[in-house]
């Protein structure tokens, strides 16, 4: 079983941070505020939540949502709703984006993420 944790990314920092506990909208059951550094705030908008998918890149780094990782051509990991698991994405000929594949362990390298290195994907 993996570990379930979260990170977020500051849009008004621009850093990441680590996320000490989430609280849930009580009807929806979606994301409501986060605690970060002792104090809680409201996700939206300031924070993009992310969550770490139990994978390890082929130098053991952790991947997590929103990282990119490279296997021939860079991809940004995502949560697919459709197959209910994190998945490579990729970008179609008419530059719509799919989820792709799953990733195992091992066969990728992270090389960053969308947050901070936007522009690893437009290779």
């Amino acid at each position: 079983m993996r570990p379930i944790k979260f990170q977020a990314w500051d849009t008004i920092d621009k850093r990441m941070v680590t996320v000490q506990a989430i609280t849930f909208h009580h009807l929806e059951g979606t994301p409501h505020t986060i605690k970060v550094e002792g104090k809680e705030w409201n996700i939206e908008p300031r924070f993009k939540l992310r969550e770490f998918t139990g994978a390890r890149d082929e130098n053991g780094e952790e991947i997590w949502e929103g990282d990119i990782v490279l296997r021939h051509k860079p991809h940004a990991v995502v949560f697919c709703n459709e197959s209910v698991a994190f998945l490579v994405e990729r970008r179609k000929p008419d530059g719509s984006l799919e989820c792709q594949e799953y990733f195992d362990n091992f066969e990728y390298e992270k090389i960053g993420n969308v947050y901070e290195n936007p522009e690893l994907l437009e290779k």
